[in-house]
């Protein structure tokens, strides 16, 4: 209904300031965006969901790259879009899958889940956007998931910090894993930089 009521002005009045005013609400109203969500861990080889957020979208193209922890450490601090596309055309893809959405063509905004594919152990990226091929001028949405069958539960007691390595797919505790333990140096405050290794039970401190 805004839509036709835009499109009325303009047509009947197209150099006058409320018809400008139309155009600008009808780019509004048109616009596409999207935002992808993940569960930050997800167990190895099995399938996981994606919550997606969209407007104005019907299909979406999705990639898995493969990134390291440094890697997805400098996409985080990177803001210019440009230099992210670059920087997401540079790493290893590892999976592409596409989704059909919902358009109710209402303008409004839509939520639904996409099935992710299985992954081996590592660190993704994924990217959702309208097309394979990223550029500036196409919206794109990322998120980022660890792919592990690993779980570190902590806890404090009587003063004193307990981690625990146990198996997210069944509960089992870990032996012998290894615990790195690191903090950012800030101006004030003793730097972090140990390893701890799991007894029998899965605990260390």
């Amino acid at each position: 209904e805004a839509i036709a009521i835009c499109n009325a002005i303009i047509k009947q009045f197209p150099e006058s300031l409320g018809a400008k005013k139309c155009s600008s609400l009808k780019s509004q109203i048109n616009q596409k965006n999207i935002s992808i969500t993940a569960e930050e861990y997800i167990p190895i080889d099995k399938n996981s969901r994606l919550l997606v957020n969209y407007k104005n979208i019907d299909r979406l193209c999705f990639s898995g790259f493969k990134v390291s922890k440094e890697q997805l450490s400098k996409f985080n601090k990177t803001y210019n879009d440009n230099e992210k596309i670059t920087f997401i055309n540079s790493l290893e893809k590892v999976k592409n899958w596409e989704a059909n959405l919902r358009n109710e063509e209402d303008f409004l905004q839509h939520t639904t889940e996409v099935v992710v594919p299985k992954f081996k152990q590592g660190n993704y990226l994924i990217v959702a956007s309208e097309s394979e091929d990223l550029s500036s001028k196409k919206i794109y949405g990322t998120t980022a998931i660890q792919v592990t069958n690993l779980t570190l539960v902590q806890n404090n007691f009587d003063h004193k910090t307990n981690y625990q390595i146990v198996d997210r797919n069944n509960g089992k505790p870990i032996q012998n894993a290894t615990i790195h333990l690191t903090n950012e140096k800030k101006y004030r405050g003793a730097a972090i930089n140990k390893k701890l290794i799991t007894d029998k039970n899965g605990f260390a401190s």
